[in-house]
């Protein structure tokens, strides 16, 4: 899917309001309508959509030399200089139908809503200490399949980048845009610009609500993951310090064609000696959860990540 360009110093910053508002995708002609409808999927169970993508995937990418290397460039950032990397080629196929799944799925908001969590209780525990919690995830799995953690949380605050507040391209690029938007609203999941969202999360952890979080975006902190150098934001280990939020490693692992939410055991920042510590505790859960199903992890994409390649992800200077 197209991604938007970096946000510049001089842009406006979605409000919240506007991020929560549904907005007309440009026309892109009746083919793009056609297969961004919602209603014309409950037509097909399923499985048998599952199956479909699946068996799609695997035809273009034994017909065509050229998608077989494009995937298997778009892997090579993540299992470079890992074990997986043995086995690329396997995991690159697996990632394009993995990909094709999830999109999948976004378009069959009833089958979001059955998107199982295992260690639920977990987040009760952790919700009747009265403190902050943010739920730090990686880009492992569909993003719209954390839809079942919003009716869990509600409120819960998520942090995204330009692509997903921009205005939506013409045709179905947009309306894919727009979809993913709207299952998030559905769920009661506020939509909050990454830009300038630190105050505003802070406020959020400080009375004790609920935000989910990324690790793995470009931050300062140079850190040892997936087998490489990874310049990482160690925020999540700061606001969890500063406002003395609990910390719930969260992952969307495979589960058959389909995909669970599973909830790590907390990290208490009072338990580490620093931020640093916690912010390296926090890196190792997410990379074991990676290298479990590597293919479910989303590639960087350049335009965030001023280089990425086996060798390391190294943020814009």
């Amino acid at each position: 899917m197209p991604l938007s360009q970096p946000r510049g110093p001089a842009d406006s910053v979605p409000t919240a309001e506007t991020l929560s508002t549904p907005r007309p995708v440009p026309w892109g002609g009746v083919l793009a309508r056609v297969r961004a409808s919602v209603g014309a999927r409950r037509l097909v169970p399923t499985s048998i959509a599952l199956v479909g993508t699946d068996m799609l995937c695997w035809l273009a990418l034994r017909t065509s030399t050229r998608r077989m290397a494009n995937a298997t460039a778009l892997v090579s950032p993540i299992v470079g200089r890992t074990p997986a990397e043995a086995d690329i080629t396997s995991v690159a196929r697996r990632f394009i139908a993995a990909r094709a799944r999830g999109w999948e799925l976004t378009w069959r908001p009833w089958e979001l809503e059955r998107v199982p969590i295992r260690g639920a209780e977990k987040i009760g525990h952790a919700r009747a200490t009265g403190r902050g919690l943010i739920i730090s995830h990686a880009h492992l799995g569909p993003l719209a399949g954390w839809v079942p953690l919003g009716r869990l949380l509600q409120p819960l605050l998520a942090t995204q980048g330009d692509w997903l507040t921009d205005d939506p391209r013409p045709g179905y690029d947009g309306y894919r845009v727009e979809r993913w938007r709207a299952v998030y609203r559905e769920a009661g999941i506020e939509l909050i610009h990454a830009t300038g969202s630190a105050l505003r999360i802070y406020k959020e952890l400080t009375r004790g609500g609920a935000v989910l979080l990324a690790m793995d975006v470009p931050g300062t902190r140079r850190t040892q993951f997936l087998g490489k150098p990874v310049d990482m934001d160690d925020g999540t280990a700061q606001l969890a310090a500063k406002t003395d939020a609990l910390i719930l490693p969260a992952a969307m692992m495979p589960h058959g064609r389909r995909w669970e939410i599973q909830i790590g055991d907390p990290l208490d920042t009072r338990e580490f000696t620093s931020a640093d510590e916690l912010h390296l505790a926090l890196a190792a859960i997410h990379e074991q959860n990676i290298m479990r199903a590597p293919e479910h992890m989303e590639s960087p994409p350049l335009w965030l990540w001023g280089q990425a390649t086996r060798d390391g992800w190294y943020q814009r200077s």
